[in-house]
């Protein structure tokens, strides 16, 4: 009876202590401006913990603008949906400066049970100027692997 009770009261304590982990590999970062002229950042792995948002990433840095990224998966699970159920949300914080300007948005991505696992990112940075507003755009692609 005793090995029974010790059994169910240490059970909850493993399985809370299991901890997920996911490797997010970014590659084709670019930098556009609205001239055309683009700027490649170099590949990443970024080591992600399930539920929790990881360090802030530097994914491009010229001489004018910083785009950092903040990334964080998670996993859903639903009681009513089985389509739901076993699918994973990756939500990324973007964080642009250019000078004293900061532009901040967020972005969320949702893959289900038989979606491939692959991100193709495009966002869009507009700084006002005066008259004339600063635009640039971001785009990179990641794969998700264990």
């Amino acid at each position: 009876m005793k090995t029974i009770f010790l059994s169910l009261f240490l059970l909850p304590i493993f399985a809370v202590a299991q901890v997920h982990f996911t490797n997010l590999q970014l590659s084709d970062i670019v930098l556009t401006d609205k001239k055309g002229n683009s700027t490649n950042g170099h590949p990443m792995t970024i080591l992600l913990e399930d539920g929790k948002s990881n360090p802030d990433n530097i994914l491009i840095s010229t001489s004018g603008v910083t785009i950092i990224a903040k990334f964080k998966v998670s996993s859903i699970h639903s009681r009513r949906s089985s389509t739901k159920s076993g699918s994973i949300r990756l939500e990324v914080k973007y964080q642009s400066i250019l000078g004293d300007k900061k532009d901040n948005r967020t972005a969320e991505y949702i893959y289900y049970i038989d979606d491939e696992r692959q991100l193709e990112a495009k966002e869009m940075f507009v700084f006002n100027n005066g008259l004339s507003p600063i635009q640039y755009t971001l785009t990179f692609k990641g794969k998700f692997s264990n």
